[in-house]
């Protein structure tokens, strides 16, 4: 949440049923600049990640803990990592301008190719497993998501099981988007 040129709020969520339940907020100073400040600083967010990991496990030494992330943060994959170094799990929506390292086909090597051209279906899911993103070649599962309903495509980076990443990921608007209109009221 952010009035851009006053404040930009750094907030984790734990869905409870249907409802999101804020569990570690920090405000920043607000900046009209691309990103909106401090907020967005993988430093801060490595922050309330940590602090998300070691309350839910004090609870719970043996909770499956699982980050989602919207497309709204520029670089992911140290995130990804640091989540994936906790032994938790991640499914990010990724922004389509991303490459792969990918074996289109099958006689030659692999190339960069963008990510909305890896081959997907038309109304059902595709899932990868292992795909190399970036120059830095991290390694990581994708589903491929595409609904007839929907006319964005959801592409879900995730270290997990790319199967339920789609399942996992639609939780989100199950807490987040309740607790966005709450706050909106």
């Amino acid at each position: 949440m952010y009035d851009k040129c006053n404040f930009t709020v750094l907030m984790f969520t734990l869905r409870i049923g249907k409802q999101g339940v804020p569990i570690y907020f920090e405000v920043f100073k607000g900046s009209d600049k691309e990103g909106h400040g401090d907020a967005f600083k993988n430093k801060n967010i490595k922050k309330g990640i940590l602090y998300c990991h070691k309350l839910i496990k004090s609870v719970i030494p043996d909770a499956h803990i699982i980050f989602l992330a919207d497309r709204w943060f520029e670089n992911l994959f140290p995130l990804m990592q640091y989540i994936d170094s906790l032994g938790d799990v991640f499914v990010f929506r990724c922004k389509q301008n991303l490459k792969v390292f990918y074996k289109k086909y099958p006689e030659k090597h692999k190339i960069w190719i963008p990510i909305t051209e890896l081959p997907h279906l038309v109304h059902a899911s595709k899932l990868y497993t292992n795909l190399e993103f970036t120059r830095k070649k991290y390694v990581f599962n994708l589903a491929y998501c595409k609904s007839k309903d929907h006319k964005e495509v959801w592409l879900l980076i995730t270290n997990g099981n790319p199967r339920v990443a789609k399942a996992h990921y639609g939780y989100r608007f199950g807490s987040i988007e309740f607790l966005f209109k709450s706050q909106k009221n």
